[in-house]
């Protein structure tokens, strides 16, 4: 049995222990996967670091065609994932072409922090999330979110998953030295026009994707000197 094979048997049984993800639940994260890969295999990057990789769904789309990533998370689940906090990473300055962070904001207890650090470590950065206020914003327990309810089965408000805004997150990457290049809903890019209304931005694209590139007038060290900012939501 090759490596791969061996990734893809251990993701497989990991999938079915939790007795949550359905078949649909697998055929769009592969979909997904693939037209994210596609999207990223468009930008100039060499080297990709993807942090939150979860079961590596991306990373592995990534690879089949040629890219070369490194698959992270806090809490690696696949074999050939590193152990990474993205608050405090221990990278040198600029050691990425491209960050990926794909559905991993929302759980970050301190999203400004780790947008420096990775502004430090990466020279562009493709983020994707979900925002509070989408209706699946609420991750296991939507649409009850808008309700007032605050936990669900795996995720609990303020623990594992916060309330994550796209006018905060904009605020954060200019602070924290990424420029904007590209923002739209990742599963309907043609609908592009949501995403730049403050109306429409913060539900009705569910899932957002931003495309940066680094300031080149903020260095990478003067991005990442301060860690803790007022309005900053502070370890736990």
């Amino acid at each position: 049995m090759t490596d791969r094979d061996r990734i893809k048997h251990s993701r497989g049984r990991q999938l079915r222990s939790t007795g949550i993800v359905s078949r649909f639940h697998v055929w769009f994260m592969t979909c997904q996967s693939r037209r994210a890969a596609q999207t990223l295999n468009a930008l100039p990057a060499g080297t990709f670091l993807e942090l939150g990789c979860g079961h590596g769904w991306l990373s592995d789309e990534l690879s089949k065609i040629g890219r070369k990533v490194v698959k992270s998370d806090f809490k690696p689940s696949v074999s050939d994932a590193i152990h990474v906090d993205a608050h405090d990473m221990l990278f040198s300055d600029q050691s990425f072409d491209c960050i990926i962070c794909s559905n991993t904001l929302e759980h970050l207890h301190n999203p400004q922090t780790a947008l420096k650090e990775m502004r430090r470590v990466g020279r562009q950065l493709w983020l994707t999330w979900t925002p509070w206020w989408s209706p699946f914003g609420g991750h296991d327990f939507a649409p009850w979110h808008y309700f007032g309810k605050t936990a669900g089965r795996q995720h609990q408000l303020g623990v594992n998953l916060y309330r994550t805004t796209v006018s905060e997150t904009l605020r954060q990457l200019k602070a924290a030295g990424w420029t904007v290049d590209r923002i739209r809903p990742r599963y309907w890019p043609c609908f592009g026009f949501l995403a730049h209304w403050k109306l429409t931005r913060e539900w009705a694209t569910w899932n957002v994707e931003i495309l940066c590139s680094a300031n080149s007038m903020i260095s990478p060290k003067s991005a990442a000197q301060s860690r803790s900012e007022p309005g900053c939501r502070q370890p736990r």
